[in-house]
């Protein structure tokens, strides 16, 4: 056996081969987690993180190195599409115009469609802009007001009739084998409303039919049909494709009131779903055309002259009001 002072000996130089091993153990960890930890994947490819950049777009993969502007390090491409590309000018990280556009400072420069101008050109482009604008509207209006002359012209050329029940003066013409009321009804009547929110221009819209309830609270049906002024009626389907076969001419009266958006009743109904529907007019694409809807729509009303048709299946209701009007609130 050895002497006690050598087992000492051996005791102790164990430990330290012990601690230097476990000091190694620890270094050589701290050593390959550094080393690991700047590796990522890119798809099928490694890089160091600390030198490139990887990223999505397009659900494509794309891999990039960093850049250097002096000791900044930048991203030459961006990782996110809200930013843009950047590049080095002088010592500066500055923005791309556009993906592979040339840089540029934001304070002083704009980019707009891929190219670079000054702020200055870009405000005396801003000028004759506005300028160009003020001359198209200042021709739209000079365009609108001889319209406006052209149409009061027309007004002051055409027959006038006055409606004996409010007063108002509408203006008519014979288009075809019929004498048309020019401008829509504006007889203000109670159920219906101001078509298109304007009166004086699009006049009135009324129901083909609709029930309604009187100040007595009985109940009564309003009818278009009844509406027109005295000595007027309204047209048929026959009659509304006798003004088609002239629409090329006609128009240029028909719809001198800007009423080109506006739809309008014929007497005639439609004779599907239970008598619940009537038959329309209006322009499409310049071309008079007509179709059906509900008679409780509310609809412009054009009148032509002659004496009012009588429709074969009034409501019950209307025995007590032959006039058809029930007491309706005229103003």
């Amino acid at each position: 056996m050895f002497p006690r002072i050598w087992q000492g000996k051996f005791k102790k130089r164990e430990m330290e081969i012990r601690k230097m091993k476990k000091i190694i153990f620890i270094l050589l960890a701290i050593l390959s987690t550094t080393i690991f930890a700047a590796q990522r994947v890119c798809g099928d490819r490694v890089y160091d993180d600390t030198e490139q950049y990887c990223f999505v777009r397009d659900y494509k993969l794309y891999l990039y190195s960093y850049e250097y502007c002096g000791k900044i390090k930048y991203k030459p491409v961006a990782d996110d599409i809200s930013n843009p590309n950047l590049t080095c000018i002088k010592g500066k990280v500055l923005p791309r115009c556009g993906d592979d556009g040339p840089g540029y400072n934001p304070k002083t420069h704009d980019c707009t469609g891929g190219i670079v101008r000054t702020n200055e050109e870009v405000e005396k482009m801003r000028q004759e802009e506005k300028k160009m604008w003020q001359e198209e509207e200042k021709m739209r209006q000079e365009e609108e007001r001889k319209k406006q002359d052209s149409i009061q012209n027309l007004k002051n050329s055409l027959e006038k009739f006055t409606d004996s029940r409010d007063g108002k003066i509408y203006s008519s013409k014979k288009l075809g084998e019929n004498t048309w009321m020019l401008e829509n009804l504006n007889y203000e009547v109670r159920p219906g409303k101001c078509y298109n929110n304007d009166c004086e221009k699009y006049g009135w819209g009324y129901p083909w039919e609709n029930r309604f309830q009187d100040e007595n609270m009985k109940y009564s049906y309003i009818y278009a049909n009844d509406l027109c002024p005295n000595g007027w009626r309204l047209p048929n389907n026959a009659d509304w494709e006798n003004l088609k076969a002239v629409w090329t001419e006609a128009k240029n009266y028909f719809l001198f009131d800007e009423s080109r958006n506006s739809y309008w009743w014929s007497f005639t109904e439609y004779e599907e779903y239970n008598g619940s529907y009537a038959y329309s007019w209006y322009v499409s694409s310049d071309l008079l055309v007509n179709k059906h809807n509900p008679k409780n729509t509310d609809f412009a009303i054009r009148c032509v002259k002659g004496q009012k048709q009588e429709l074969k299946n009034k409501k019950e209701d209307e025995k007590e009001n032959k006039s058809g009007l029930g007491k309706l609130k005229f103003w």
